[in-house]
């Protein structure tokens, strides 16, 4: 470089005017121009001449001599420089063509000539500089003692990086030298912000971005390089306060902004907490185009805020792209459900790829609109679907009821050799749950060995309780229930396992845990009411009781069903029974004729007529445990004996006992009593009698009790009687099977014809009776209140009777019966 400034400078001198014809100065007079040129020119002689010799130290005297007497001579001053410069003293022949132009300031040779020394000096300069890179110490002074101009914005740039290798962590120092390039100033900032960050000088780094403001709000270029280079450089905190300093780019190009809107975009995506509440506020601005909203959508679609992303995508009669649908489709996903399958739907409509069809299909899905959902799947090409887009196209025919076309789907999945997992397994269970639930069983099995969840643990249940497993279902849901103990559905589906196999004591813990989960459910409340009774916890069932009957009488009586009437009716029967101490009864019946009845005063003795009355008191505390009872009952009972009256006054008889039901499912009655006559007829003695009856067949539907629902039902009972006599030795035994059908005429009250079988015999070998009854009976029930069912029935019948076997004189009989309990 130093031979070609020598040739250059040359070139310049023999291309001067001559020394003796150029003025020293232009108002200079003559005289003393001659006397100058008189002074000067041995000097310049001698010193061409020691150029010519390479003596460049004595040229310089000699020039320097020259121009002392000439000072204001550009001429004294070029040949100066000249020979500062092949000496090598580069900023001297600055200096004195610096000097110069405040003499000649529009002298071309001279502005020429600096230019080319400056150059040369600042290359020199540049190249000192980078001899020193690797004593950083040394390196720094020399920076900070020169600041040279380059005219050339490589050589800029290369004095720009010996700033940031000398200051590395000093940034403040860097910018001790103002590039005078507007690249070299981009790339200036860079290395700032680049030393700030690695110093760790982050306040440094922010404050001087916000001394950038205007620079970057006139200049997105320069946002575009800083931000592109500080991302890439792990500075993604200031590259989005650069990025955030100039947004919206309205001075860029469309196609710039763009570019500069979906970096930042993703930056915060990618690092949401890196911005404030205030700028999110800012970038949820609608911009002016829609792709630029696009953009702001996604980004507010991935920081899951729906309201923003609404409002950038305005309603939805404007048309949105497939990605908006899509979208919006995400937005409303958790809490507009039904909205998302209408955007992922416009999603589909717009290009029916299989990603819009997939989401479509999913969010379908999801809503339980498994039709719709199916369809989606079905117009996939198979080859295209993922394994888990297999199970789910499985799973959702499985709930639209399409079993055929999940088995089409789990075949495909063979076809793969795909993994079978949990779901995979499962579904094979519903495809076999009807048909074949053992193989359910079986498979359900292998899908918890995968997966132990609640849900396969409860249908693995349900499947074990039809198959009468009751033990291992009972084992299931325990298990079910370690796994989520908080879980009402599986508190109650145990508690009901336990009340089937009779465990009330955990069945009442899991249906209170379950009530205090869900205080409103009613069928909670119900199962309390009964599993106390069960339990004996009469004032905990009664409790219960009426705040499920309570819950019944919130709805309109035209809104209960036929299963909710009889529910009503079942509680408010317990309800009455769990009240009940006293119970009243009366029942007689009166004809011209012998007639044998099973119920009559004395069992298995015949009369005309018979009479009774009968009040008995339950004991111990609770009245009535499980259904199971023990009472203390008196009874006054007469007949009409041998008198030829249907007044059943004859040979009149009072009798006390205690009555025990020891089987609170069964109605089997125990019963000792003392029977004391009350006259004096021929015959009658005091004794005690030893009874045993029972009534089989009459419960539930088939019950002689008030039904809530319909025109009428069908009755039936199979009573059974045996009494002993103590003092007598006599014995009695009654069969008697009865069948009618009560017919409503009012509330409370039916018409009901019977007929009825009945078989009496004594132990004396002679008193056996068979014979067919038929009758029809009028019954009232009545006294109901809002918790309690009808606490009495009375009732008044007309019967016929024959006798195929019988000892008695009469085979045809007809008699009225009435009676009632209270």
């Amino acid at each position: 470089m130093k031979f070609n400034l020598k040739a250059l400078i040359l070139l310049s001198l023999v291309t001067l005017p001559s020394f003796f014809h150029i003025a020293s100065a232009e108002n200079t007079p003559e005289e003393a121009r001659s006397f100058q040129e008189f002074l000067t020119y041995p000097h310049v002689e001698k010193g061409l001449s020691a150029i010519a010799n390479y003596d460049y130290g004595r040229a310089v005297a000699e020039f320097k001599q020259a121009r002392s007497w000439s000072t204001e001579s550009p001429e004294t001053a070029l040949y100066l420089a000249n020979a500062y410069n092949l000496d090598g003293q580069y900023q001297n022949a600055v200096e004195v063509l610096e000097a110069q132009l405040i003499y000649t300031p529009k002298n071309s040779n001279v502005i020429s000539a600096l230019g080319n020394n400056r150059k040369a000096y600042d290359l020199q300069l540049l190249e000192k500089g980078r001899a020193l890179e690797n004593n950083i110490s040394e390196l720094q002074t020399y920076l900070t003692d020169n600041k040279p101009f380059f005219f050339d914005a490589y050589d800029e740039h290369g004095w720009v990086d010996l700033l940031a290798k000398a200051f590395a962590k000093e940034p403040e120092r860097i910018l001790s030298f103002t590039p005078h390039f507007v690249s070299n100033q981009a790339y200036q900032d860079q290395i700032v912000l680049e030393a700030a960050l690695a110093s760790g000088n982050k306040v440094f780094a922010s404050a001087y971005i916000k001394e950038l403001a205007s620079k970057l709000n006139k200049d997105p270029q320069l946002v575009e390089f800083l931000s592109y280079q500080l991302a890439k450089d792990g500075g993604t905190a200031q590259a989005i306060q650069i990025l955030m300093q100039a947004y919206p780019f309205v001075d860029a190009s469309p196609q710039l902004q763009k570019k500069l809107v979906l970096r930042l975009a993703t930056m915060i995506e990618q690092n949401p907490k890196l911005v404030s509440t205030t700028e999110l506020g800012i970038l949820a601005k609608p911009m002016n185009s829609f792709d630029l909203r696009g953009i702001q959508a996604n980004l507010f679609a991935a920081l899951k805020n729906c309201s923003v992303v609404r409002s950038l995508l305005s309603d939805f009669s404007i048309p949105h792209s497939e990605t908006e649908w899509r979208l919006l489709g995400q937005c409303y996903q958790v809490n507009q459900p039904g909205l998302a399958e209408y955007a992922y739907q416009k999603a589909m409509a717009m290009n029916p790829n299989i990603v819009n069809t997939r989401a479509y299909a999913y969010q379908a899905f999801a809503v339980k609109n498994y039709s719709q959902s199916l369809s989606a799947w079905r117009s996939m090409d198979i080859k295209e679907m993922s394994n888990r887009d297999l199970e789910s196209a499985a799973l959702t025919a499985i709930s639209a009821q399409e079993p055929q076309y999940a088995l089409d789907y789990l075949t495909q999945l063979d076809q793969r050799n795909a993994p079978k997992d949990a779901l995979y397994w499962w579904l094979e269970a519903q495809l076999e749950l009807k048909a074949h639930p053992s193989i359910a069983a079986e498979d359900l099995k292998k899908a918890i060995a995968l997966a132990p969840t609640v849900a396969y643990y409860t249908q693995l249940a349900s499947i074990q309780q039809e198959l009468n497993q009751t033990a291992e279902a009972t084992s299931s849901l325990e298990t079910a229930l370690k796994l989520d103990p908080s879980n009402t559905s599986t508190q109650e589906s145990l508690a009901y396992a336990y009340y089937q196999n009779r465990q009330m004591a955990q069945a009442r813990t899991l249906f209170i845990s379950a009530n205090q989960a869900q205080p409103e459910d009613s069928r909670t409340i119900k199962q309390l009411a009964y599993t106390d009774q069960k339990l004996g916890l009469n004032e905990e069932a009664l409790k219960y009781t009426e705040l499920a009957i309570d819950d019944y009488h919130l709805q309109a009586p035209d809104d209960l069903t036929a299963e909710n009437q009889n529910q009503l009716f079942g509680l408010q029967r317990m309800h009455e029974d769990l009240t009940r101490r006293w119970t009243f009864s009366v029942d007689a019946t009166g004809g011209n004729q012998v007639t044998t009845v099973p119920n009559s005063g004395q069992p298995g003795l015949t009369s005309r007529s018979y009479s009774q009355a009968e009040a008995a008191y339950r004991l111990g505390d609770p009245a009535i445990d499980d259904g199971k009872t023990f009472s203390a009952y008196s009874r006054v009972f007469a007949g009409s004996g041998t008198l030829n009256t249907a007044l059943p006054l004859y040979a009149p008889m009072a009798a006390a006992g205690f009555r025990w039901k020891p089987i609170g499912s069964q109605n089997i009655n125990l019963a000792v009593e003392e029977q004391t006559p009350l006259d004096h007829v021929a015959g009658n003695q005091t004794q005690a009698m030893l009874r045993a009856s029972a009534s089989f067949l009459n419960s539930g539907a088939y019950s002689d009790d008030w039904h809530p629902t319909g025109p009428g039902w069908v009755a039936q009972n199979l009573y059974l009687d045996a009494a002993h006599y103590m003092t007598s030795g006599l014995t009695s035994l009654t069969s008697d099977y009865r069948i009618s059908y009560h017919d409503k005429i009012e509330i409370g009250q039916t018409i009901e014809p019977y007929t009825h079988l009945q078989f009496n015999t004594l132990n004396n070998q002679v008193n056996h009776d068979l014979r067919l009854g038929l009758g029809v009976r009028w019954n009232y029930w009545s006294g109901n209140t809002q918790y309690n069912a009808y606490p009495s029935k009375v009732y008044i019948g007309l019967e016929a009777q024959h006798a195929f076997t019988t000892y008695l004189n009469e085979k045809n009989v007809i008699f009225l019966s009435l009676g009632g309990r209270w």
